[in-house]
């Protein structure tokens, strides 16, 4: 099977989570460091840790790390959670911000969706996830 298809299956299968979860966690700040052609590229991203939660609910592969207090991927462990997504979900980092930063940074021409705020719902992740596979399989 195609893996972009697989990416995809898991992300709807996410949106269709999320569609009905509670935001009960609060929002955190991650940081994330690409190097491609050896140019250090720096991402400050704030989003509501209650994503990842759903992620278990999906897959037993995702398990809650008490000693670390992260949502780690069993095969990615030394991963931070928003890499571990990253890498499960197959996005790139200007992806990954579309998708869940909450500072409006999304690409809405690009990747389709709505900006995100701190009043967003799970439900508008949704929304942009769906969009966003809309977009990506084309």
């Amino acid at each position: 099977m195609d893996p972009l298809m697989i990416y995809n299956h898991r992300l709807l299968a996410f949106a269709e989570k999320l569609k009905t979860a509670e935001e009960t966690e609060p929002f955190i700040h991650e940081i994330l460091f690409e190097w491609p052609h050896k140019t250090k590229i720096f991402f400050d991203i704030r989003h509501n840790a209650a994503i990842f939660s759903v992620l278990a609910e999906l897959s037993d592969e995702w398990y809650f790390n008490k000693f670390t207090w992260n949502w780690e991927l069993k095969t990615f462990e030394d991963m931070t959670s928003v890499r571990a997504c990253m890498e499960w979900f197959g996005l790139t980092p200007e992806e990954f911000v579309h998708l869940f930063d909450l500072d409006g940074l999304q690409d809405t021409i690009r990747y389709g969706g709505t900006k995100l705020t701190d009043t967003s719902k799970p439900s508008d992740y949704a929304n942009n996830i769906i969009e966003f596979v809309y977009k990506r399989s084309k």
